[in-house]
Parts: C-alpha cells; structure tokens; sequence
C-alpha cells in the first residue's frame, strides 16, 4: 500500500480503487502498458536531468533577480501581486465566498 503523496494514484475511488480484503488493485499499473511506463519515466527523467541543469544558473543569478525587483518594483505593486495571487487561488474553490 502507498503511502504520502502518491496514494492517491493507488487508492482514489471511484477511479482507482484497492480492495484490501481481497487483494485486487484498480490503478495505473494496471492500466498502464509497460511502453507507457517507460516513456513516462524517461519524460521524467529528461525533466530532472534539465533541473539539474538549469538549478545552478537560477542560483547564481537569484540574488541578481531579486535586487532588481527590489530596485525597479514598488513595495506596493508586490504586496498587490500576492493579494492577486490569494484571490485567483481562494476563487478557485467552489464554496468560495467571492464567487457568489
């Protein structure tokens, strides 16, 4: 049994289900062939092999990046882009009081 963040993928009625009683497994190893497993761990892999690329030239130009926003942005304009953010975030959920 699976468990932290991909249990879902494991147990997630009513799509992927898992009878512990009886042993029997509805998930994505059964309804992935072997072909489809293998491509979707080498599209992984290419992805982490570009992080870890990528991750050294973020961090030595981070401090760069971050003293221009400082500069160039008003404190003001930052502060309403996380209240932007928090608002599309919180307008997602469908018991949100903003949506009404």
């Amino acid at each position: 049994m699976a468990a932290g963040p991909a249990a879902p993928l494991f147990n997630a009625p009513p799509v992927y289900t898992l009878n512990t009683q009886t042993g029997q497994t509805n998930n994505l190893h059964n309804m992935l062939s072997t072909g489809e497993f293998s491509l979707f761990g080498i599209i992984a892999a290419v992805i982490a092999i570009a992080i870890a690329i990528a991750y050294p030239f973020v961090m030595t130009n981070a401090h760069r990046a971050a003293r221009w926003v400082v500069k160039t942005v008003s404190h003001e304009a930052i502060i309403a882009g996380f209240a932007a953010l928090i608002c599309v975030i919180v307008s997602t959920r469908a018991d949100c009081w903003l949506c009404a």
